[in-house]
């Protein structure tokens, strides 16, 4: 099973940007602050990147902007490229359900 729910705010406000094919797409970064505290008594915060494809990207676009906070459920992929040489791999949270 690959499911994830996260709950935090966006980084920036949700943009549509279309693909060579025509698909519509939003790239957004959602920062999620972690419940256990450091050592240093401070909550850290994970900036997880997403995507959103079709009309997911379109109603984000609509209703959301930066700061919101949003519950997202998706599923991790992972994948790899080469950049001069070098392996390099990202992974990404692919949204299929947003909330308010």
């Amino acid at each position: 099973m690959n499911k994830i729910i996260l709950i935090g705010n966006l980084t920036k406000k949700p943009e549509i940007e279309t693909t060579n094919s025509g698909t519509e797409y939003s790239r957004v970064t959602i920062a999620c602050r972690r419940k256990v505290a450091n050592e240093q008594g401070q909550h850290e915060t994970d900036f997880i990147s997403c995507i959103a494809w079709k009309s997911v990207a379109t109603f984000m676009s609509k209703y959301f902007d930066k700061g919101d906070k949003i519950g997202i459920v998706g599923t991790l992929q992972t994948r790899n490229y080469e950049d001069a040489g070098v392996k390099k791999y990202i992974s990404e949270v692919i949204i299929g359900e947003v909330e308010f």
